[in-house]
């Protein structure tokens, strides 16, 4: 009867702390191979490339923004997710997130991202941000974003992207 017992709490507890990874996920979007076509596919002068989803199937989010500048390099992009449900690690498949600092919007100082480093998992050594930010409308989103080193030396604003 204990035996049963212990089983029964271990699987409970191991299935409670297997968190959700969508890391696979979101490098479909990078690549184009998502399962559903972006609502937005455009390219700028061959300089950058966005693609946009909307509610996407596979990912518990809003929407999710891709942004490729191939003309500085492969290593130039990020992905964007809008209303994320869950926690940053969630999505990127980290377990291991060492905070690096706070970025401040010097457009509007109210609005903070904070920027972790990601110490393992599919995209160990890259950055993901996270934070709230207002769209032209006012209206604030949760926002998280991964971000190559490259990517993050360019200074993107998620505010720029939802169209202020």
């Amino acid at each position: 009867m204990r035996t049963q017992i212990l089983a029964g709490l271990l699987m409970l507890s191991g299935s409670a702390s297997a968190a959700a990874d969508y890391s696979r996920t979101l490098w479909s979007f990078v690549l184009g191979q998502a399962t559903t076509p972006p609502v937005v596919d455009s390219r700028i002068m061959g300089d950058i490339v966005m693609r946009m989803w909307v509610k996407p199937p596979s990912v518990p989010a809003e929407g999710v923004f891709v942004l490729y500048m191939p003309r500085l390099s492969q290593a130039h992009w990020a992905v964007m997710l809008i209303g994320p449900r869950g926690r940053a690690g969630e999505f990127v498949g980290a377990s291991s997130l060492t905070f690096v600092k706070t970025m401040v919007s010097p457009k509007r100082p109210s609005e903070k991202m904070n920027l972790y480093r990601l110490g393992n998992g599919m995209f160990k050594g890259l950055y993901v941000s996270e934070g709230t930010v207002s769209d032209k409308a006012g209206k604030a989103h949760r926002v998280l974003m991964l971000l190559t080193p490259q990517m993050l030396r360019e200074e993107l604003s998620p505010g720029d992207v939802l169209g202020r």
